[in-house]
């Protein structure tokens, strides 16, 4: 797949399972954000993991939408 393959496929997806991420995956995409490059190379930015859903609520206000 060519990178306009991938961009022309590409869909947003806002169905869940109600099952939590297996630590290894979730441990591929913790590493994956904090290798990605940021300005300067600062890594200006913090990566919280949210798993209880009390918590999931509390952030609903901070997104608006």
């Amino acid at each position: 797949m060519d990178l306009y393959e991938a961009i022309d496929s590409r869909r947003s997806v806002r169905k869940f399972l109600d099952k939590p991420v297996e630590p290894d995956k979730l441990s591929n995409i913790l590493q994956a954000g904090m290798m990605a490059p940021s300005a300067g190379n600062l890594q200006a930015y913090r990566i919280f993991v949210v798993r209880t859903q009390a918590a999931k609520d509390a952030l609903v206000p901070a997104a608006e939408y």
